[in-house]
């Protein structure tokens, strides 16, 4: 495996040419190498939440309360690991210590290292003949 060698020299300092190497990375990073595979991966959690084009919002009561939502969160989650750099998200680590995992800090650090942005609001929602007070999240692509 070869590497890229830039070098550079302070030019202020002529006399005691100050050499300072720095080396690039050769191999792509799982962000570079897997984009048709992440996005697959985003369009298979929109589908999950009910996110489409005409509604960018779920909540979290439907989460929390879906043991279908959990289901298909549990069997995505191995694929993420594949295309993901996911070492240091609570997930993984809680459920590697067999801690309890929230289904929750999945969504947001997938949709966050593709580059979205979520953001909440409280509302009152009526599920199974009650009114249930629940976050209301709203999705949106950073454009920066």
């Amino acid at each position: 495996m070869s590497t890229n060698i830039i070098i550079e020299s302070n030019v202020n300092n002529l006399d005691n040419k100050e050499v300072k190497i720095k080396r690039t990375r050769n191999r792509l990073t799982k962000k570079q190498q897997f984009v048709k595979e992440r996005e697959q991966i985003i369009l298979q959690l929109n589908n999950i939440l009910g996110i489409n084009e005409k509604s960018n919002t779920f909540y979290l009561y439907d989460v929390i309360n879906s043991q279908q939502i959990k289901d298909r969160l549990k069997e995505l989650s191995e694929e993420v690991k594949k295309y993901f750099k996911c070492g240091s998200w609570h997930y993984f680590i809680a459920s590697n210590n067999n801690e309890d995992v929230q289904d929750m800090a999945l969504i947001r650090c997938i949709y966050k290292d593709e580059g979205y942005v979520l953001t909440t609001k409280v509302k009152n929602i009526i599920r199974n003949n009650n009114k249930v007070r629940t976050v209301q999240y709203y999705l949106m692509k950073d454009i920066n």
